[in-house]
């Protein structure tokens, strides 16, 4: 993915879907549709844990992440680093956009309570570039947030995940 726009966040998610094995896709395994309504889903146990660790992670501090998110996400857009990748601010010896970007990787890893084999994996997914991986994260937030907001009002449950 080039990751130079909303464009390659959309086209990432998309293509990671097609990417799962159907016998590696979520199933639904109950669905009630009486309120209060559920579904239930069945997968891999360390994909639902990680998927849990990250929606528990944001929804049990959703105002402090989301402070954290947007304050990194103003300063993205300011310092005009979505159509870049790491090679072009080396090349510019952009020291500053540089120190940033890593501080701003650590922070949403700490936040997201990454374990160092996701930290590994995205960082392989990434290739080693670091802004390719602070995109991978907001949009990771984007995505969650949502669900975040359902647990954090009782309306999701990700903990027994």
């Amino acid at each position: 993915m080039p990751w130079l726009g909303g464009g390659s966040v959309v086209g990432f998610f998309s293509i990671m879907v097609k990417l799962v094995p159907p016998e590696n896709k979520p199933e639904v395994k109950r669905i009630q549709y009486a309120s209060p309504g559920f579904i239930e889903l069945t997968l891999i146990s360390d994909v639902a844990k990680d998927i849990g660790i990250i929606v528990s992670s944001i929804s049990a501090s959703i105002a402090s992440i989301a402070g954290t998110y947007n304050l990194i996400y103003s300063q993205y857009q300011k310092r005009k680093l979505t159509q870049l990748k790491i090679k072009d601010l080396e090349a510019k010896q952009l020291r500053e956009e540089i120190v940033f970007v890593k501080n701003s990787i650590k922070q949403l890893h700490e936040s997201f309570s990454l374990t160092s084999n996701q930290v590994q994996s995205l960082h392989k997914i990434s290739k080693g570039d670091e802004l390719v991986q602070l995109k991978m994260l907001l949009a990771l937030y984007r995505r969650a947030k949502p669900i975040a907001e359902l647990q954090a009002n009782n309306k999701a449950n990700f903990k027994n995940a």
